[in-house]
């Protein structure tokens, strides 16, 4: 009986021992975080906060000038650099910076992200007084309070010389509106000269980059400055930014003079720019010409013509402001197809009558070409269409176009 009851006990005595013994091991084992949950963080902007954080920032955000308009950028990452939005720079012309103090300044691209329409320009040297206004990783909530600083409309001042110094540096206030990955919304009034400015928080951080705008009342965005610091990662890795390529098409009238008639008709033009400098051009329309010559056996001409041309110019820029002008200077070739009918008097025996003829003619000549654009609102252009076998009746050609 003792021998049986001691068995019993040694045997409990192992189970007890072997389920402390599998506790222990697991209690042991590393636990898995969980991942990450990304919180929303609450922020308590004093009164008074605007005055504040445009106090602080303005001196680091800066003016943007190039061919292609005016924008807004802010000192970032380092002394040198600044940040703005790659549509404000992407014409690939010549950056002017301008900041608070006065001061300007050349600028080249160091690097871009059109994806996110990023841009970040490197200085010739820093801003006095200027810091690199400090990015913010903080997702906070819809309805937090932001400030936008920029320059909407500035430009408007050359115009009207009452606005002279009210549309710089120009601040307004909003709330976020909704945010995702790839945008901040605000309600904060954004304009055309906005785009690159900061959009900052109470704390003076910057949330994000001021890219665009709806055509709605207080709908604009910002690209997160999460993107903007992916960005300067690639310092060093990228070439050097030449600019963009851009397409278009415009209605000209179109004169051309030849030994024979005076053409007029229109046309439509086909372009693609490289770089804002090298454009190649295709045009194609229709003219009409008509004559009565004086005395002689030909009592009147008339004549149709469908008129084509592929030219390659380049685009030298003369001025700037407050319009871009450009000369454009380059070499082609033309083509046409004439249909000349004609009346002439012919006298059979005792006969006179008028006898109705026809005939077609196919050209094709060299060509070179003069044009002065201005901006993108209208086109004069001229041409000297060679003809190689009999100079003399080379053709001068001019043409009025509006571009689109």
């Amino acid at each position: 009986m003792l021998r049986r009851l001691r068995g019993v006990l040694l045997s409990f005595a192992f189970l007890v021992s072997a389920t402390l013994c599998s506790t222990q091991g697991y209690a042991q084992q590393p636990a898995v975080p969980a991942p990450p949950v990304p919180v929303a963080v609450a922020v308590n902007c004093e009164p008074g906060w605007i005055a504040r954080v445009y106090r602080d920032t303005r001196a680091s955000v800066v003016r943007i000038e190039n061919v292609d308009g005016l924008g807004t950028g802010f000192v970032f990452y380092t002394p040198r650099y600044v940040a703005t939005a790659f549509h404000v720079i992407s014409i690939g012309r010549e950056i002017t910076v301008t900041s608070a103090d006065g001061a300007r300044q050349q600028a080249t691209v160091a690097l871009v992200d059109p994806a996110h329409d990023l841009a970040i320009l490197l200085l010739e040297h820093p801003i006095a007084g200027a810091r690199p206004l400090e990015p913010s990783t903080d997702a906070l909530p819809v309805g937090t309070p932001v400030l936008v600083i920029g320059h909407p409309y500035a430009l408007l001042d050359r115009f009207n010389q009452n606005l002279e110094g009210l549309l710089y540096w120009s601040a307004t206030q909003g709330i976020i509106s909704g945010r995702s990955d790839e945008y901040i919304q605000t309600d904060a009034a954004v304009n055309p000269g906005n785009s690159g400015g900061p959009l900052l928080a109470c704390d003076g951080r910057v949330l994000g980059v001021v890219s665009s705008k709806l055509e709605a009342e207080a709908i604009g965005f910002a690209v997160p400055t999460q993107h903007l610091s992916n960005l300067t990662r690639e310092m060093g890795r990228q070439g050097p930014y030449t600019g963009k390529w851009t397409g278009g098409w415009g209605l000209h009238l179109w004169l051309q003079d030849d030994p024979t008639f005076t053409w007029l008709g229109f046309g439509v033009g086909l372009g693609v720019t490289a770089y804002d400098r090298f454009t190649t051009t295709l045009r194609f329309g229709p003219l009409w010409a008509g004559t009565t010559p004086p005395d002689g056996p030909i009592l009147d001409q008339s004549g149709f013509r469908w008129l084509g041309e592929l030219s390659e110019s380049y685009r030298l820029l003369l001025l700037s402001r407050p319009l871009p002008i450009y000369l454009a200077v380059g070499l082609g070739v033309a083509a046409s197809i004439d249909r000349v009918w004609q009346t002439t008097l012919t006298q059979q025996g005792t006969q006179t009558g008028a006898v109705r003829s026809h005939s077609t003619d196919r050209q094709v000549w060299p060509m070179a070409t003069a044009s002065l654009l201005l901006g993108s609102s209208l086109e004069i252009s001229y041409a000297f269409q060679w003809k190689t076998s009999d100079v003399s009746a080379s053709e001068h050609r001019v043409l009025v176009g509006i571009p689109f």
